[in-house]
């Protein structure tokens, strides 16, 4: 019987005689053999990346997945398979309260994604965590500077709204002990926006009303505390003065 070249057989010599640098082929020949090297190798990377992927080994998975990224930005399902090793490297980072090198992993992953909820919503815990470390620490302009981060991703989060409103009456205490007022009302004024049942806020602001003589105003400030923490004993003193 007359022989028949397979062609699957053909290809895989055009592979083979890329692969060892023989490259006696017409250009199309080797244009072709070479682009079929680049995505066997990059399909072989993202099914070993993948499989580290689901145990766990997130690491790894990452090194295949960007090799594999890199032979072909085109395959959309190794773009999308290299974001979420990014996402849960991120997750279990931040499990350990490693919220800087979490927030580079969900960056990566918002770079390949940037409109993604999941990876978005990640990166803004990841800020929040930032941040509240900041604040315990009283290093209130960088703990400021982070919640700002995290409401840009999650505008309508309720939690970091609450610490935002928290640190920035936390920011206007340390201008009010200092006596800089219309700094310390500025920083009242913006954590009562975040949070309109922030009661220490409208008590502070009540009090530099107070002492600035704008007594109408001040009434009005601590008749909302009174209304959001009716035990702030010093706002009812206030009133009946």
């Amino acid at each position: 019987m007359p022989r028949v070249d397979q062609p699957r057989n053909w290809v895989l010599g055009l592979f083979v005689r890329a692969h060892r640098g023989v490259f006696s082929l017409h250009p199309c020949q080797r244009h072709l053999a070479i682009c079929l090297n680049f995505s066997f190798a990059s399909s072989n990377y993202n099914n070993t990346g993948v499989e580290f992927l689901q145990k766990g080994d997130y690491i790894t998975a990452i090194l295949y997945l960007e090799q594999a990224y890199f032979l072909n930005k085109e395959a959309e399902t190794i773009k999308k398979n290299l974001a979420i090793a990014y996402n849960n490297y991120g997750v279990s980072l931040l499990k350990e309260e490693k919220a800087g090198v979490a927030l580079e992993k969900f960056n990566k992953a918002r770079d390949l994604f940037p409109d993604d909820d999941g990876f978005r919503s990640n990166a803004a815990k990841a800020y929040n965590q930032l941040a509240i470390k900041a604040l315990e620490e009283k290093n209130f302009v960088v703990a400021e500077n982070y919640f700002y981060s995290a409401l840009r991703l999650q505008p309508d989060e309720q939690a970091i709204r609450k610490n935002l409103s928290v640190c920035l009456t936390n920011y206007g205490v340390e201008f009010y002990d200092k006596k800089q007022y219309t700094l310390a009302s500025q920083k009242f004024i913006d954590a009562i926006n975040f949070d309109e049942t922030n009661s220490s806020a409208y008590a502070f602001l009540g009090n530099i009303n107070y002492y600035t003589q704008q007594l109408q105003k001040a009434l009005i400030c601590f008749e909302h505390a009174l209304q959001n923490d009716p035990n702030l004993d010093y706002a009812k003193e206030r009133i009946e003065a």
